[in-house]
């Protein structure tokens, strides 16, 4: 009979959009969560966010078993942040650091909320140009039907939808969650992409980035992995270490 998995203590931070959100879930269950809104700023809110949750929930930071990030995608400020705090507060205590997807971290919360639809999509970003991944949802749980693919929503979208229907009829009556679905939408669906914006999805909620580092081995293609950052398009700066997500649609000039 196999082992039962110890509870864990999870850190976890989010920086990755207009808010500042840190997480604290004990080995017990209880949460304690602080978040601020805000479009910048983030480095130097996180720590003192940190402080507050680890205050509240009578935890030390020596005793946190897993120190997850919001690994993106997202801003380049704002990934970095998050990823950079969880490596750095690791190596000081010895604790796990892990990096959370924020689609599944969007998709978990629909999933918890009773989402109706039985897929949706999960966008990321402003037009033109997208990040999307398409999640399958029933009763027993969600999972991801397709890697993230980029949608470039500035050129011919008849293009876009045409591609579209290529993976299949399902993904034109998905959904939309995330961040970049309100603005998103209304393009999508006048180019005849079926779908509508389920409201209150557009944050990440970074309980449940916490409740997956907490539920989840880390793992290449799960929603745990490796603390390392996922952008919206590679940093100008250093080559970026992930695959390119594929495109579809137009070409960007």
């Amino acid at each position: 009979m196999a082992a039962e998995k110890a509870a864990r203590s999870v850190l976890a931070l989010d920086a990755t959009g207009d808010a500042c959100s840190v997480a604290v879930l004990t080995a017990s269950g209880s949460l304690v969560l602080r978040r601020e809104e805000m479009r910048r700023g983030h480095a130097e809110r996180l720590f003192p966010l940190i402080e507050e949750a680890l205050d509240q929930s009578s935890m030390p930071l020596s005793a946190v078993d897993m120190i997850a990030a919001v690994r993106g995608p997202g801003s380049f400020t704002g990934v970095r942040v998050g990823v950079a705090a969880a490596r750095g507060l690791a190596a000081a205590t010895g604790a796990k650091a892990v990096g959370v997807d924020g689609f599944s971290a969007i998709a978990a919360a629909a999933h918890a909320s009773g989402l109706s639809a039985d897929r949706a999509a999960v966008l990321f970003g402003r037009p033109p140009r997208l990040l999307a991944r398409i999640f399958r949802f029933d009763d027993s749980g969600y999972s991801p039907l397709d890697p993230p693919f980029e949608l470039d929503l500035g050129g011919d979208l008849s293009e876009l939808v045409g591609s579209a229907r290529l993976l299949g009829p399902s993904l034109l009556g998905a959904s939309f969650l995330g961040p970049g679905a309100e603005a998103a939408a209304p393009l999508l669906t006048a180019a005849g992409w079926r779908g509508e914006v389920v409201s209150g999805s557009s944050a990440i909620d970074v309980a449940f980035a916490a409740r997956l580092a907490a539920a989840s081995e880390p793992s290449v293609d799960g929603p745990v992995g490796a603390p390392s950052p996922f952008y919206l398009r590679p940093p100008d700066a250093e080559p970026g270490r992930e695959p390119r997500p594929r495109r579809l649609g137009a070409r960007l000039a």
